[in-house]
């Protein structure tokens, strides 16, 4: 079985998250807690996890669909 922290790279490759949905979506997995904010903690220090990151990812995503004021 692969890591948290394997897991957590290959999701972070195909789309950005923020940190409480990569924590759920590890949880789900059947991650135990200790072991998702051990996989966190490294991916945020790597740099591979960032909110702002998935923030603006989001915004630009939704902002390409018609939301928002442009």
């Amino acid at each position: 079985m692969a890591t948290g922290y394997e897991v957590g790279i290959r999701a972070l490759a195909r789309r950005e998250y923020s940190q409480s949905e990569l924590s759920q979506k590890l949880k789900q997995k059947g991650y135990a807690a200790p072991e998702v904010n051990a996989a966190i903690a490294r991916l945020k220090s790597e740099g591979v996890l960032c909110d702002l990151r998935f923030t603006q990812a989001y915004i630009h995503a939704r902002m390409g669909r018609g939301y928002g004021p442009f």
